[in-house]
């Protein structure tokens, strides 16, 4: 059960629990939420288990999402993918946070020291949990910090908010929380005659497909949605087959992958 399938996040998880699960002999019914509300979330179980399904996998990144998660009754094993605190222990996760800190870390032991984070929605998981680590580096580093600027997923938005922010920048770098804002950030340093990285360096976040073709190729902190499939597969199959009870939420580790939009200011 996906909400939101259209982001990049969502879509890539729902196929790499899809690929797991046929790996391991099981079918796959998927639903996509059109509201992200209790009577949505209730309308899509109640489909489910009118099929027989064994379990269920919910990947539902919005706050409102997550809230209607925690009022409903699953009589299925169940397993929640971003949020942590899901009943009973029954998540796996990105560690959101710690990808936010290798990003902002990246750009501080180049030299940065005046860096903007373009956050996502707020009521994303993924986003609020990104703003908290770059939040959480520059305080542990003593640097000064700006409110993070407000987008919503999109390259529009990137380039929109890139127009504004660097026609008077008084920064150096830029941490995007996802790479389709950075591309638009690219964009708009492009139109307005900056050289990224000799004039802003721009980091970005989950390693899109197309991140290594950007002009230039994109620093950016990857995601290995494959392992986080097949980690919520085989925990929901132990617990569909009664082997083990539900273990506590897994966190698995990004990793910065860096390329030619990072250098030392200048």
């Amino acid at each position: 059960m996906v909400s939101a399938r259209s982001h990049y996040g969502p879509f890539s998880a729902a196929a790499a629990v899809d690929e797991a699960a046929r790996a391991r002999g099981y079918a796959i019914v998927s639903a996509t939420l059109a509201h992200e509300d209790e009577a949505s979330l209730t309308d899509a179980l109640d489909a489910f288990l009118a099929q027989g399904v064994d379990g269920v996998v919910v990947i539902a990144p919005q706050q409102r999402a997550h809230e209607a998660l925690r009022t409903v009754s699953i009589h299925v094993p169940f397993i929640s993918l971003q949020w942590p605190d899901t009943p009973g222990d029954r998540a796996v996760a990105f560690d959101q946070r710690e990808g936010a800190r290798l990003a902002t870390r990246h750009l501080i032991e180049l030299g940065h020291s005046r860096i903007v984070h373009v956050a996502g929605p707020q009521d994303w998981n993924e986003a609020e949990e990104r703003m908290r680590g770059y939040l959480e580096e520059m305080s542990a580093r003593d640097l000064p910090t700006s409110p993070p600027v407000l987008g919503d997923w999109t390259a529009d938005t990137g380039y929109e908010l890139g127009t504004k922010l660097l026609g008077g920048k008084e920064f150096t770098a830029v941490f995007a929380s996802n790479d389709q804002m950075a591309l638009g950030l690219m964009h708009a340093a492009a139109d307005l005659g900056l050289h990224v990285p000799r004039d802003l360096s721009i980091v970005g976040f989950d390693d899109i497909p197309e991140a290594k073709h950007f002009a230039p190729p994109l620093t950016t902190v990857r995601q290995d949605f494959a392992q986080l499939g097949a980690s919520a597969i085989e925990r929901l199959i132990a617990d569909i087959e009664g082997r083990v009870e539900p273990a506590p939420t897994e966190f698995a580790a990004p990793q910065l992958i860096v390329r030619a939009s990072t250098d030392a200011p200048r």
